[in-house]
């Protein structure tokens, strides 16, 4: 039997307030277990569909993963502008985008046999150096 537990938040960037126009709609959200060798656990993307900071998620995380009484942290990562590449004979229309990361990821324990959901995440995205 799969146990989901529901993580419902909003994701914001640090350099745009709030109502200001979202310039990111591609959104990685990854589950990492903290520790000595901190690895992710589980991630999802998804399109941001509002067009305001901030952004409001749904994370629906299979708990089959999960420990109870561990650390964990769940972390926004945007791809949110696309740069121009420089102009040469083969990459004409080559563009990048720039990845931004969390720089105050949401930290929770979880204890998947009691907990259903959790409310009022909130991740503040800031660029990556």
């Amino acid at each position: 039997m799969l146990e989901f537990v529901i993580i419902r938040g909003e994701i914001s960037h640090d350099k745009f307030d709030k109502g200001h126009d979202l310039p990111a709609t591609q959104v990685k959200l990854e589950v990492i277990e903290e520790g000595e060798k901190s690895r992710v656990i589980d991630q999802v993307d998804f399109i941001c569909t509002s067009t305001k900071y901030p952004c409001p998620f749904e994370y629906w995380l299979d708990t089959s993963h999960i420990k109870a009484n561990k650390e964990y942290k769940l972390e926004a990562i945007l791809a949110d502008r696309v740069l121009p590449a420089r102009k040469s004979t083969h990459q004409k229309h080559q563009t990048i985008a720039v990845e931004t990361k969390s720089t105050q990821p949401a930290a929770f324990k979880i204890n998947p046999k009691v907990d259903t959901e959790i409310n009022d995440f909130k991740i503040i995205v800031g660029d990556v150096q």
